[in-house]
């Protein structure tokens, strides 16, 4: 499970989502034979990697499922990074889903399960889901385009950015373009 984990991340960093779509069916086929096996620190993260992948697949009710099997299974609790970071990428999911009512909700029990003890850029994302759910749909670009700067500036002491990249994800909504393209950009500038 640790190869087929680390083959994820490859396949996600290199925005290889064909090879990444058919590596996840395979370990949901592993998981169903042998996941029992898995310890739970890795379960949880692989799941978390999973979701991460669909994400920006734009297959968003793949990456709703693996977050609640992370946040609603009491023994994969045991990371609270992967923890922190599932409930943060709800927030992300639901937006895309345009689901603004439970975003909403989400926002108040991410908040609560959070704390107070928030790095610069957990604190921007999350002021940021709460007021754009404030503004019509025109106006989520320059807020975008706002967040992205914001991103730029934020010190990421939790490295949450480590298992997503927030940085494209707000630059391709402020230039109305997919996720995956922008992540092909980057590629192309480094």
């Amino acid at each position: 499970f640790h190869a087929s984990n680390i083959e994820m991340i490859i396949f996600e960093k290199t925005c290889d989502l064909a090879s990444g779509r058919l590596k996840a069916k395979q370990i949901e086929e592993d998981f169903k034979t042998y996941g029992h096996e898995v310890p739970l620190h890795i379960k949880a993260l692989m799941l978390l990697n999973l979701a991460c992948f669909n994400i920006i697949d734009g297959n968003y009710t793949a990456a709703v499922k693996y977050l609640n099997t992370i946040l609603n299974t009491q023994e994969l609790s045991i990371r609270t990074d992967v923890n922190k970071i599932a409930r943060i990428l709800q927030l992300v999911i639901h937006y895309e889903m345009k689901n603004f009512d439970l975003l909403e909700y989400l926002l108040v029990s991410t908040k609560k399960f959070l704390g107070s003890k928030l790095s610069k850029l957990e604190h921007a994302l999350i002021k940021f889901f709460g007021n754009i759910v404030k503004h019509p749909a025109d106006k989520h670009a320059a807020m975008f385009d706002e967040l992205t700067f914001t991103i730029k500036r934020a010190a990421d002491t939790n490295g949450i950015l480590n298992y997503f990249d927030f940085l494209s994800w707000a630059k391709a909504h402020a230039t109305g373009k997919k996720l995956i393209d922008i992540l092909k950009e980057n590629m192309k500038e480094t």
